[in-house]
């Protein structure tokens, strides 16, 4: 993902190098395609209630009580951890992005909601880049920031990524040293820019986590049983953290043609 990122970053500044004529076809290939996508991923929002339930009822249903013991104790400290996450995002938008938190949380719930519903930050994007325009946020800012976090600001999964190697390492008698602490930090914030934009795509990546930290990966089943509304706190979390990244930067660059640019919604 990492490197397609950066093949369209390049695709973009040829783009411009060209002139506007010439990439004109291209561009409106692209703007096409965009369309197309939208609307399939509209038809999966609609789909995606009934899956979500038919498999958090399978994996439920199919599992000892005694079985779902360590994870939950997992389930308890990954949420704690998430929301005190969400809480210093809100101080940090009130502080820094002078954006009044409650006004913030109107703005963005749409974006917020499908987030939690879809489980997914890719097809919560084009809600997300709504809620920003209507925020007051310019299109040179959203545009960019929202499509490069949707692949890199996943601070959300990477949280979870690691709260939950530490829940192994301590269920199953491992010693974390500093070293491996800083080793497990970098690898859970690298794993997590190369999660895919669908629902529970940390716990493919948990693989990289763990076998880098040395922990089994046998283990990694145990989470799957709690894993869905962790992945609703995590996808917001990771999609109120690009709408706040919108915000700062608004303040920090503001429009000169537009004197209201630098209070989006205080």
């Amino acid at each position: 993902m990492v490197g397609i990122l950066f093949f369209v970053i390049l695709l973009a500044v040829a783009l411009l190098k060209v002139g506007p004529k010439r990439a004109a076809p291209v561009l409106g290939f692209f703007e096409s395609l965009n369309a197309a996508v939208a609307v399939m991923v509209g038809w999966v929002m609609v789909l995606a209630p009934y899956g979500i339930f038919a498999l958090v009822a399978h994996t439920i249903a199919t599992q000892e009580t005694s079985f779902l013991g360590p994870p939950l104790k997992g389930l308890r400290l990954s949420a704690v951890g998430l929301a005190v996450h969400f809480a210093f995002q809100l101080a940090i938008l009130a502080a820094v992005a002078r954006v009044n938190p409650r006004r913030f949380l109107q703005d963005m719930g749409p974006a917020l909601a499908t987030a939690f519903g879809t489980n997914s930050f890719s097809a919560t994007l084009p809600v997300t880049l709504r809620c920003a325009e209507e925020m007051g946020v310019p299109k040179r800012i959203y545009g960019f920031v929202l499509s490069v976090g949707a692949t890199l600001n996943m601070d959300g999964t990477a949280l979870f990524e690691a709260v939950a190697a530490m829940f192994f390492a301590q269920a199953f008698g491992f010693e974390f040293g500093l070293g491996t602490l800083i080793l497990l930090a970098l690898t859970s914030v690298l794993a997590a820019m190369s999660a895919a934009g669908i629902p529970s795509a940390g716990l493919v990546t948990m693989v990289l986590v763990l076998s880098a930290v040395g922990l089994p990966t046998s283990k990694l089943p145990l989470l799957w049983a709690i894993d869905r509304p962790l992945d609703r706190m995590r996808t917001v979390v990771n999609v109120s953290g690009d709408a706040l990244t919108c915000c700062i930067l608004q303040r920090l660059n503001p429009d000169p043609a537009n004197s209201n640019d630098h209070e989006p919604a205080a």
